[in-house]
């Protein structure tokens, strides 16, 4: 019996994770699928695999309750938390929590203060998750660790997803949640000129957004945050995306990584609309798109990502091409034009492992602590 549940769960979730691809979990790949919107899905209105179907269609009329799903996808995670809490609890714990930034209720931060009698240099580390899932929890205890043994607090923050607002608004909390740092240094023993980006995915292009721009300080802002620098020391990424512009991505990346969900819906559009949207859509993805910014002087760059360089891995899993070393080496050409300092590790070099090993050293080079 045990070993039938076993088989069941695994079963479940495997395949759950192939049918909610493109950045959608479970829930909300139902909810899409959900046409006629009355929080049940039909055998016709399913679009998954049938075997699927029917291990979630538990309520013995053949429909699979939305409600139910989410209540165990959510007791399942509960009990996942349970599990890791004890492991990591002493090396996650926030030295201060939930700090709030600006008026959303995701505008707020994390601080991992160092132990230093000067004031430490900061690694600021924004989640991924597509734009639309994430949580500033989600920094790496390994990076936390590292970094604070070396003398560097971290930082991380929640921003608005696309459920919350639309493109520009995350970009632009992340902007502000860097100021507000900037703001607030000396209260926390943090030297404010020796500031470093990072983050996977989505929070990857986050912070090349904020560390490509031309400084976005408003010296006439009655706001004594939007008054402050967003120009940083350095930047670390994982699996980054360097454009979010659909129609660039569409050519420069095989497969369908353009048709990205999450790139859906952090710009509210669809696909059929994408030789025919209004100006101003068009304007937004050049906008949000870190490459457009690049220039001389711009801070050094180390990226890492976890799959090869050969095209033909983005031809066959979409997750794989939204992902994909191109972009980083697209950016890494653009870079070394203009002589910044860049680094790329792709998986044919064996380091992704090691990723938070590098980061220290780095960090040590371009905060100038040896």
């Amino acid at each position: 019996m045990v070993k039938q549940i076993v088989f069941i769960t695994v079963f479940i979730f495997s395949t759950c994770y192939l049918y909610a691809q493109q950045h959608l979990t479970l829930v909300d790949r139902l909810n899409r699928d959900d046409t006629d919107k009355n929080g049940i899905v039909t055998k016709d209105e399913f679009k998954g695999p049938q075997k699927l179907f029917s291990r979630l269609a538990r309520n013995g009329n053949g429909e699979i309750i939305i409600k139910d799903v989410e209540k165990f996808m959510k007791k399942r995670q509960a009990k996942k938390n349970n599990r890791n809490s004890g492991k990591i609890q002493y090396r996650t714990t926030p030295t201060h929590k939930n700090v709030r930034y600006g008026p959303h209720e995701r505008n707020v931060i994390d601080l991992y203060i160092a132990k230093s009698e000067e004031k430490t240099p900061v690694m600021i580390w924004i989640h991924g998750g597509g734009f639309r899932n994430g949580d500033k929890s989600n920094v790496s205890p390994s990076l936390i660790k590292n970094c604070r043994d070396a003398g560097i607090t971290v930082i991380s923050f929640n921003y608005r997803l696309s459920q919350h607002q639309i493109a520009p608004a995350c970009f632009h909390d992340c902007r502000r949640a860097l100021q507000f740092v900037r703001l607030n240094a000396d209260k926390w023993n943090i030297d404010a000129s020796r500031i470093a980006l990072g983050g996977g995915s989505a929070g990857a292009g986050l912070s090349q957004w904020l560390a490509f721009r031309d400084d976005m300080a408003d010296s006439t802002s009655k706001d004594p945050v939007e008054r402050e620098s967003t120009r940083v020391s350095c930047l670390f990424i994982l699996n980054g995306q360097t454009t979010y512009d659909p129609r660039v991505i569409k050519k420069l990346i095989p497969g369908n990584a353009y048709k990205s969900t999450a790139l859906l819906l952090l710009y509210d559009i669809s696909l059929e609309e994408l030789d025919d949207l209004p100006k101003e859509k068009y304007e937004l993805f050049e906008y949000c798109s870190p490459i457009n910014y690049i220039s001389k002087g711009d801070p050094p760059i180390l990226m890492f990502y976890s799959g090869t360089k050969d095209p033909d891995t983005a031809r066959r899993n979409i997750g794989a091409a939204i992902h994909h070393p191109i972009f980083g080496l697209t950016l890494q050409k653009k870079m070394d034009k203009l002589r910044i300092e860049n680094t790329i590790y792709t998986k044919e070099d064996g380091k992704e492992r090691e990723k938070f090993n590098y980061l220290v050293p780095f960090l040590k080079k371009h905060f100038k602590m040896e």
